[in-house]
Order: C-alpha cells, then sequence, then structure tokens
C-alpha cells in the first residue's frame, strides 16, 4: 500500500469520522475519541493533512452529498 501501518490506520480513522460527520449531527470532538484519537490537535491535524480542511468546514460542505472519497495522496 505504499504507506505505514500508522498511515493507514489514521486514514481509516478518518474515513469513519467522515462518515459520522456526514450521518449524524453528533460534536465533532465525540465523533474524534469515537473512531479514535485522543487528542483534538492531533484529530484536527490528520483530518485537515487527509482531506484539506477541518472536521467542521468539511461537514458543512458535505451536509447535503452522500459522496465522498477520502485518499492519502491527493486529499480528495
Amino acid at each position: 500500500m505504499n504507506i505505514s501501518p500508522l498511515e493507514y490506520m489514521n486514514l481509516v480513522r478518518v474515513q469513519a469520522a467522515c462518515h459520522e460527520l456526514h450521518r449524524t449531527d453528533k460534536p465533532v470532538d465525540k465523533i474524534r475519541t469515537e473512531v479514535g484519537f485522543e487528542t483534538a490537535s492531533t484529530f484536527n491535524r490528520n483530518f485537515k493533512k487527509l482531506v484539506g480542511m477541518s472536521p467542521n468546514e468539511w461537514r458543512m460542505k458535505k451536509k447535503d452529498k452522500a459522496d465522498y472519497n477520502i485518499s492519502i495522496y491527493k486529499g480528495w
């Protein structure tokens, strides 16, 4: 896969967070802990690295769209 185990784990966690952000109104901090990030700064850094924006920005932009695909190579 050409990525480290940690990078893959973070990718899976961010994908799960995107799914929850899209389908629920749970607070971002609750979603962060549910997907396995211990600190908000680590979650936000990884989310922005993979997605290109903060979780709150992503939630607002994707509110009406059901399609999203996260890639470790280009973010989107």
